[in-house]
């Protein structure tokens, strides 16, 4: 019992230090090679240190065709049609299986649910910025009323109204805002008053001549502009003392009980607001913007689910290969306890052996096991992530050849990420739409003109004795001139979007550039681990055999086979994640310049 430590420590000792004869039979550790020299040189280990491009104010509305997209892309998807395909459904076009990734990339295209909601979005823009525009178009309304009047000294009356700039709102703020704004209303209104002395007076109607009131305690005459032709006047008229002695036969009197009582009548008005400030135009260049908003967010997520589909798709091709990793050491190391039990059985090794080797065979199961199911869990994500049912097949095939290490010209890459990233021309427009946003807050003191026809037709007997059909055109020039300092304070908030936007185009400008800057780090420090990688994992193939080779000459020990294959394991592990990391890290390069997709 008491030479047990003793064995122990001579074991630990004897897997920690390698004869001589060993030594020099293994490989010595090679140079790095020429090609990853020449690649990496101290200038690319410094902090990138490029200088930013210029990146001048915003003039006009991005060219969105220029980066790959237009209006006439911007289409209603039809995904489901809400009675045989329904949300959570596989779709008719589900693919039986995803096999490469430029598959992958178009059914993602097609049915990745952010950019078909993006999609969605500029549709409901269309539609709003047509409702709010209107009201360029005349504004038609009709209207059929009957009424049953009191006495013929009640009045019937009309007005026809209009658009006013207050009515022309902005449901885009500064920002990705899809606020749907209310209808334009036109008012048509028609009253009677009541004087204050008890009698009923008879307002002027906008279709017919002035009238005149008199309050004298009792009843309020209407003095009736209608020409005569010829007809003598009502004695009754030229002494107000005498009673009138026409009957009331209910259909054409003036007076007292006179006037037809039942009125029926049909009015149609059209109405035209006319542009003479410039209002509406300035709705319809801030609707143009926000078009292109909607345009450039599409394009945004085409990237974002470029990268995302590119890292899933490299994530199951690395987890894949781990399971081939996993399954080679579970190979090793179950041949290894094979050896090492036979061994034992012939006296050569001890139960000490015997039971290393099998808990090094149990580990390594136990990491096949986890990426076997770890590739299952990334198969599962990768289908849900290109926008297809989770449960579609994945059988990826690998990429058969690593691209080259690009030209990694920083101040070039700057240039080509201000040029096509569509976060930037996002920050150009805000800008824009900010500036318009303050012309449209000042639109509540500006003054507007309508211009109104007003047709209306009696199917009755006048109560008044006008004529049956009546019109009026119209034209009414409001000047607003105070309205308690509302629209100053709006101003002043519009303002204050201005320079939001100014420092999120700043932002922008920043986080782009850094976004390039840490991809060009990534790509080469993918590319100098995949280059060294390969060495490594040579050498470490050369020590287990080595270690195998001592163990079955009877020198070498359980403990140095076991550390020979964990070495190599972790060896190939960093070599099959150099490979991807560097597959991942283009991506991103890809994505931070926005090369188009």
């Amino acid at each position: 019992m008491k030479t047990y430590p003793l064995i122990f420590s001579f074991l630990g000792i004897a897997s920690l230090t390698t004869p001589v004869w060993a030594q020099e039979a293994a490989p010595a550790p090679a140079a790095p090679a020429s090609t990853v020299q020449e690649t990496v040189d101290a200038a690319a280990r410094q902090q990138p240190n490029a200088p930013t491009p210029p990146t001048p104010l915003p003039t006009k509305t991005p060219d969105t065709v220029r980066l790959g997209i237009s209006p006439k892309d911007i289409q209603k998807t039809t995904r489901f049609d809400f009675k045989t395909l329904v949300p959570g459904q596989p779709g008719a076009d589900k693919p039986d299986v995803l096999r490469t990734l430029d598959q992958s990339l178009a059914v993602a295209y097609a049915n990745n649910p952010q950019i078909l909601i993006a999609f969605e979005r500029a549709v409901k823009t269309n539609a709003t910025i047509a409702q709010i525009l209107g009201a360029r178009g005349p504004q038609i309304s009709g209207a059929l009323s009957y009424s049953r009047l009191l006495n013929s000294q009640s009045g019937l009356g009309g007005a026809s109204g209009g658009v006013t700039p207050s009515q022309i709102q902005n449901p885009f703020t500064v920002g990705l805002q899809t606020v749907t704004p209310g209808a334009v209303p036109v008012t048509l209104s028609g009253a009677s008053a009541v004087s204050s002395s008890g009698g009923v007076t008879a307002t002027a109607s906008s279709t017919g001549g002035a009238a005149t009131t008199a309050s004298s305690g009792g009843t309020t005459r209407a003095a009736s502009t209608r020409q005569t032709t010829g007809t003598p006047t009502d004695p009754a008229e030229q002494d107000p003392g005498t009673t009138p002695t026409t009957p009331d036969t209910g259909t054409g009197g003036l007076f007292g009980g006179g006037g037809n009582l039942d009125q029926a009548s049909g009015r149609i008005t059209i109405s035209q607001f006319i542009d003479i400030t410039g209002i509406l135009r300035t709705a319809q260049q801030i609707g143009d913007l926000e078009q292109a908003l909607n345009r450039l967010e599409i394009l945004r997520l085409r990237q974002e689910t470029a990268l995302s589909v590119k890292n899933g798709y490299y994530n199951v091709l690395r987890t894949a290969a781990f399971v081939r990793v996993n399954e080679a050491a579970v190979a090793q190391s179950t041949e290894q306890l094979r050896v090492t039990t036979a061994q034992r059985d012939a006296g050569v090794a001890s139960d000490f052996d015997v039971l290393r080797a099998q808990t090094q065979r149990d580990n390594n199961q136990q990491a096949l096991i986890q990426s076997r199911n770890q590739l299952l869990i990334a198969q599962n994500g990768f289908a849900n992530t290109v926008g297809v049912d989770p449960s579609t097949p994945v059988d990826l095939a690998d990429i058969p050849e690593i691209p080259p290490l690009p030209a990694l010209d920083e101040a070039a890459l700057l240039l080509q990420a201000f040029d096509r990233r569509p976060e930037y021309y996002q920050a150009d427009t805000n800008i824009l739409k900010s500036v318009k946003n303050t012309r449209l807050a000042r639109r509540n003191l500006e003054p507007y003109l309508n211009a109104s026809v007003n047709g209306a037709y009696n199917f009755t007997a006048p109560a008044f004795g006008t004529n049956k059909d009546t019109g009026s055109l119209g034209l009414t020039l409001s000047i607003p001139l105070y309205d308690g300092g509302a629209t100053r304070e709006a101003v002043k908030a519009a303002r204050s979007d201005e320079r939001s936007s100014l420092i999120q185009k700043d932002q922008f400008v920043r986080g782009i550039k850094a976004e390039v800057q840490q991809a060009i780090i990534a790509v080469r420090d993918a590319f100098e681990r995949q280059s060294t990688n390969a060495q490594t994992v040579t050498q470490a193939r050369e020590a287990l055999r080595l270690a195998n080779v001592r163990f079955q000459a009877g020198v070498g020990t359980q403990l140095e086979i076991n550390d020979a294959q964990t070495a190599l394991t972790q060896a190939e592990t960093n070599q099959v994640n150099a490979r991807y990391d560097y597959l991942g890290a283009l991506a991103r390069l890809s994505r931070a310049t926005g090369e188009p997709v």
